[in-house]
């Protein structure tokens, strides 16, 4: 996955190398390299919302789940899919459409 990173390949552009790595790195209890790659998907334009759920409920996060740095980049990462999904509304509005 690091080598998918530095290949730039499509699970890398699309933040799943780094998700998985995140996971990883959690579970072998590497709070450091954990944050690391977290931080990486946080600087992303955007956030999937599947990446979203999984930093908030996947149990493999839990020894990081209090720490103040992971409570930042969750907050970001949600702060960035709500930023995304608004834009989307305006736009839809825009064209006439009004979603549900």
């Amino acid at each position: 996955m690091e080598d998918e990173i530095k290949l730039n390949s499509a699970n890398a552009r699309i933040y799943n190398s780094h998700f998985n790595l995140a996971i990883i790195y959690s579970i072998l209890n590497d709070k450091q390299k954990t944050l690391y790659y977290l931080e990486m998907i946080k600087q992303s334009q955007s956030a999937s919302f599947h990446i979203i759920d999984e930093v908030k409920t996947n149990p493999m996060f839990d020894n990081v789940r209090k720490d103040p740095d992971f409570q930042i980049i969750n907050k970001e990462l949600e702060k960035k899919y709500l930023e995304e999904h608004e834009k989307i509304r305006k736009l839809l509005i825009s064209k006439g459409l009004e979603p549900a």
